[in-house]
């Protein structure tokens, strides 16, 4: 789930630049040396930022520590499960990490429409069974509303 370095740099760079800000306004905002920061989006560090570090840029970059945590993968899905359990816990964290998840099932999901719609048996639709035509249908009509991502 979490990013590799490369990946988590270029995820700070897109919120930077979401931001209309520079490395230098960022730094300066956010007391995280300018070299640093340069270091993080080109991939450049062993690893992602401390949990400190990403606190220190969440908000200038406009989003919560919680969502910077969980992109840096120092908020997992063990955690998440165990979190669930426990009285009083972060509740930002958690639907941080929920959002991630459901955007991730959502990606795989599109990516694997047409192995569902033409592998699985058991699909309905309000209710009634979808036939091996019914899915070929579906695939067809894909095809229609969609035609500039035909292979």
């Amino acid at each position: 789930m979490n990013l590799n370095i490369d990946e988590f740099g270029s995820y700070l760079r897109s919120l930077r630049e979401k931001k209309g800000l520079t490395l230098s306004k960022i730094a300066q905002l956010s007391g995280v040396s300018h070299p640093y920061l340069s270091q993080i989006e080109n991939g450049k560090v062993k690893g992602v930022p401390s949990p400190e570090i990403l606190k220190k840029l969440a908000e200038p970059l406009g989003v919560s520590h919680a969502e910077l945590m969980v992109e840096a993968g120092h908020f997992t899905f063990a955690d998440y499960l165990a979190e669930e359990d426990e009285e009083g816990y972060d509740k930002e964290l958690h639907d941080a990490y929920s959002r991630k998840l459901i955007d991730n099932d959502r990606r795989l999901m599109e990516r694997e429409i047409t192995k569902i719609l033409i592998h699985r048996e058991d699909l309905t639709y309000n209710g009634h069974a979808l036939t091996s035509d019914d899915r070929r249908r579906i695939l067809d009509m894909l095809a229609v509303l969609f035609p500039e991502r035909n292979k």
